[in-house]
This record gives C-alpha cells, structure tokens and sequence, in this order.
C-alpha cells in the first residue's frame, strides 16, 4: 500500500480506538457516581462502542492484508476485466448504443469507455464503424 494510505488508515484507527476507549470510560465514570443509564443511552453507548470498533476493524483490515501478502492489484485487474467483459455485452445487444450510456451500464466514465474500445479494438474482439460498434466472434 502507498505509505499515504497506510497513514490514513492507522490514523483512523487509532482516533476510532481513542473514541471507544472515551466512551466506557464515561460510562464507568458515570456508574462510580451512582447514576444509572436508562434504555435511550445504554442504546446510544453500545451504538458507539460498536460503531467504533466496526470502524477500527475496516481500517486495520487492508493493512493486515498487505502484511499476509496479498497483493491489491488482482483485485483491480478482475474488476476491469469484467467491466470490459460488461461492456462487450452491452454493446453485442446496442451496437448503436452512446459511450456515455455504455459507461452508465458498466459503472464506469465515458473516457474509460473510449479507453476501453481501443483495448478491445486492438485485441480484435470489437470494430467501429461509424457510429456502430461490432462486436465480433470469439475465435
């Protein structure tokens, strides 16, 4: 991971961590003085609480990742390669279909469409013809 990333991460973490930890301890603070919590606020500190360590958990998670060694780029890879794979589809049920309504179809911006069209052109596996996109046989 980019060593911006993994600052922001342990950073949000660690605030998490500090906000759980602020919070039993105003509950226990508030305990040691004799008062009870009512239903509202036992609701509003266990909402807190786990929301807090939900939050330290997803933030810790990408690092513990990359230190069992598994790499982000595949992940990447196998979303491009089914966006392409998506719009191979689009465009065999709407050769005439728009690149911007093509890029809404696959979650993906116009620009990644041109870009994509190129890629899938030079592989041989789509044509342009005008305004019409072939999508052409698998050999």
């Amino acid at each position: 991971m980019e060593s911006l990333g993994i600052m922001y991460l342990q950073t949000v973490a660690t605030i998490s961590v500090t906000f759980v930890g602020f919070s039993s301890i105003v509950v226990v603070f508030r305990q040691v003085q004799g008062s009870s919590l009512d239903g509202f606020h036992i609701f509003l500190v266990r909402f807190f609480i786990e929301m807090g360590l939900i939050v330290t958990g997803f933030s810790l998670l990408p690092l513990l990742l990359s230190v069992w060694g598994m790499p982000a780029g595949p992940v990447r890879k196998t979303k491009r390669a089914e966006a392409l794979q998506e719009l191979t589809i689009f465009f065999g049920q709407h050769p005439e279909g728009s690149y911007s309504t093509a890029g809404r179809s696959v979650g993906r911006s116009k620009s990644w469409v041109v870009g994509a069209l190129d890629e899938l052109e030079r592989r041989g596996l789509v044509r342009r013809d005008g305004k019409l996109i072939h999508v052409l046989e698998a050999e």
